[in-house]
């Protein structure tokens, strides 16, 4: 007797070919028969003869390890069909940590989630931590940040010498060593921004080493985009490293023509032998720290300090100058607009959640720039905002390139995240894929799956055939739609009818089994 059978199955395998049907044998967590009027005795069995089947979906951004350790059972991920994470993107992560984790944990908590129990030091111990405890599957990048913080502690925000880098390197190479998949970095953000180029080349000569990835979130996403992914690309030729550009998208709605030049750039730098692709989520609006508007100086400083000089008059001044008038950095500020800036969470206060920064400065009679120093002058914990990126037309161009890949970029660090926390893949099969039709149905999956699991190395997911992990959505097209709203919180999507991860029905019609058959890759 088999453990589960899957009949009259409209299969999109994530190969990108078309569909084709069949049954599905699974036992012991594998897929070990396809083939049209199986009969073996199972001990369950899905009629799938008027649904569609897929590989489960392979997230190659998110930020959800901190809410993995509060849920494992990851209900946000298993209900949009989400069987692989790869977590520790943007240069923000758990590990590696020593004596000065206290200076990583503000980030983290803006990011990631308030977590109060960080009780490993490494990956290799982390790992003690979750296994036998996974809802999902999961993959790991060793992120940027707590490498310099582990090193450079409460002075993480200048560059490096060369015996601190040697020490981040060897940091580093133990990551690999111990399972990682690559390096992230999020150049934006403090304190990866300190970084220089001798320090990233030092890094990136160790996961070239590896033969392993560099996923990074890098500098300037406005109009200065065009020379900030030069510089990584630059990176990646010099060291052989692979390049993953995280989220790819142009900050300000105005600079969308500048796309054709980053296009270009990937195809001579392709030609140069760099092995480059970027991953996106299906959305025109993001969501981040809304601290990260900050400069970088001020971002390095501890919460208390940050919050002294927000409210001292003089400091404050000079903070709006540089903030109104960058120089060596981008400010998001005047890029995206007050206009474009709503606040998505606080935790001191909910009274402005989902207002802009200048519906705010109305309530209060304060210009939009004080009113944002103001928010951030009196938050001691998370601040969360949702940022207009760009135009749904320069949204739908990156969409449709043949190097991206899916991520969805999910936070959990609020009460209310972005709905591509619980809704990104869904959102972009129905509203994306199956109305606009920006790509097949059939390439579509296959980004989501085996595109993602080939880039990563991992050999037994992202494709529906013998002898792979069974991990597989089972889908109603007829209903399938997005259910996460700016306003709503957790939510199931519709349409989305079973969920199996390694062989075991983890999701079935709206109810959720509570299984931890997941995997540590």
């Amino acid at each position: 007797m088999i453990d589960l059978l899957i009949k009259g199955a409209t299969i999109y395998d994530g190969t990108g070919n078309d569909c084709f049907t069949s049954d599905i044998a699974i036992d012991n967590g594998k897929i070990i028969k396809l083939s049209n009027n199986i009969d073996l005795e199972s001990r369950k069995v899905i009629d799938s003869s008027s649904l569609v089947v897929t590989p489960g979906f392979i997230d190659f951004h998110t930020h959800s390890e901190i809410y993995g350790l509060k849920d494992s059972y990851m209900k946000a991920r298993i209900a949009q069909g989400i069987t692989t994470d790869l977590c520790g993107n943007c240069g923000i992560g758990i590990f590696p940590l020593n004596e000065n984790k206290e200076y990583l944990l503000p980030l983290n908590d803006d990011v990631l989630g308030h977590y109060d129990n960080y009780s490993w030091s490494d990956f290799s111990s982390y790992k003690k931590v979750i296994e036998g405890r996974m809802g999902i599957n999961q993959a790991y990048l060793c992120s940027h940040a707590p490498l310099r913080i582990a090193v450079l502690g409460s002075d993480s925000g200048r560059i490096a010498n060369k015996e601190e880098i040697d020490r981040m390197c060897a940091l580093l190479d133990q990551a690999l060593t111990q399972g990682c998949y690559g390096l992230s970095s999020g150049l934006y953000y403090a304190p990866c921004s300190s970084a220089d180029r001798n320090e990233l080349l030092a890094l990136l000569r160790v996961v070239r080493k590896h033969d392993k990835l560099f996923c990074v979130h890098h500098r300037i996403e406005g109009p200065e985009i065009v020379s900030s992914i030069k510089e990584v690309l630059d990176l990646a030729l010099e060291t052989g490293v692979r390049l993953e550009i995280s989220h790819l998208k142009i900050i300000g709605r105005k600079f969308g023509y500048l796309l054709d030049d980053i296009f270009n750039l990937f195809d001579e730098y392709t030609a140069k032998g760099v092995d480059v692709k970027f991953d996106q989520y299906p959305y025109h609006y993001g969501s981040t720290s809304l601290f990260s508007l900050l400069p970088a100086h001020v971002l390095a400083l501890p919460r208390i300090e940050q919050m002294r000089v927000l409210k001292d008059e003089r400091e404050r001044a000079i903070i709006k100058d540089e903030m109104l008038h960058p120089n060596g950095w981008e400010s998001l500020y005047p890029v995206v607009g007050p206009d474009d800036i709503s606040i998505l969470s606080l935790d001191h206060t909910h009274e402005y959640d989902g207002l802009s920064l200048s519906q705010i400065g109305k309530i209060i009679d304060k210009d939009p720039l004080d009113t944002l120093l103001d928010l951030l002058a009196d938050e001691k914990g998370a601040a969360v905002m949702i940022d207009v990126t760009e135009s749904e037309e320069t949204l739908e161009r990156i969409l449709k390139h043949p190097l991206m890949c899916f991520g969805t970029d999910s936070l959990y660090s609020t009460p209310i995240p972005h709905p591509r926390s619980f809704s990104a893949t869904i959102h972009l099969l129905k509203d994306l894929v199956l109305d606009k039709r920006i790509i097949t149905f059939s390439e579509a999956i296959r980004r989501m799956s085996s595109e993602s699991a080939s880039r990563l190395g991992l050999k037994d997911v992202g494709i529906i055939k013998e002898d792979m992990r069974a991990d597989i959505n089972i889908l109603n097209l007829n209903t399938l739609a997005p259910t996460a709203t700016l306003s709503g919180g957790f939510t199931k999507n519709e349409g989305v009818e079973f969920v199996i991860v390694g062989g075991v029905v983890a999701y079935e019609k709206g109810v959720y089994n509570n299984t931890l058959t997941g995997k540590l890759f």
